[in-house]
């Protein structure tokens, strides 16, 4: 009895002593910050879901790094937009030497314009570690 008491006890004093974790991020959502950054390889399927979850409740994509990690000296950031395709561009005939036309595969272009209703768009997200990329664009 007397054991039970002492830990009854020892978790109502956690309780206070702990800080609140109420705004800390699922472990799931804290994988995204991970997994993203390899395009959510096999092993990311619930990061993945989380990440679509996050977009669809209209959140931020990633949570706040701070809330996922207990000590950390890295700084881990993200950047997100929206991508234009731009169609590959060939230089052919008269073309070539009146433009001086460099041919350019086709590719998306991060944070560009177009003027074109039939303009494809695509949402990117980039992640950073201390500044430097981490792993490749996410689009989606």
């Amino acid at each position: 009895m007397k054991k039970a008491s002492f830990f009854l006890a020892l978790a109502l004093s956690a309780m206070f002593l702990i800080p609140s974790v109420s705004h800390a991020a699922s472990q799931d959502e804290c994988a995204i910050w991970i997994c993203l950054p390899g395009g959510f390889p096999s092993g990311c399927g619930a990061a993945k879901s989380a990440f679509e979850d996050r977009i669809e409740d209209e959140k931020p994509p990633l949570p706040p790094f701070s809330s996922c990690a207990v000590d950390y000296d890295s700084k881990m950031s993200y950047k997100q937009g929206v991508a234009v395709y731009q169609p590959a561009q060939t230089c052919s005939g008269w073309q070539a030497w009146v433009t001086n036309c460099t041919p350019q595969p086709a590719r998306w272009v991060k944070d560009g314009s177009c003027s074109s209703m039939m303009c494809q768009r695509r949402s990117y997200i980039d992640v950073f570690v201390d500044g430097k990329a981490a792993g490749d664009t996410f689009y989606y």
